[in-house]
């Protein structure tokens, strides 16, 4: 395992690792808005290798109309927004 600093891109300090998932320290979470350093991570096991130019997201089943193929180069030409939650 890695250490907690060196999970997800996250600083160095500032972080309690639980198994491995990061929780930050509760004086980080006072503010309106988290910022992303500073966002938990759950994460229910280790992250599998993935080779960005071959991965694929299908989209089907009952809950889809037509079911959609996606690549990461597709999801990441999607315009992004940002709304407070």
């Amino acid at each position: 395992m890695q250490p907690a600093g060196h999970w997800y891109g996250k600083p160095e300090r500032g972080f309690r690792r639980l198994g491995t998932s990061l929780e930050p320290l509760v004086a980080d979470l006072g503010r309106r808005r988290t910022p992303l350093d500073r966002f938990f991570v759950c994460s229910a096991g280790e992250v599998p290798p993935v080779d960005p130019a071959s991965w694929r997201l299908r989209v089907d089943g009952d809950a889809a109309a037509t079911p959609v193929e996606v690549s990461l180069n597709d999801l990441r030409a999607l315009e992004q927004v940002s709304v407070d939650a």
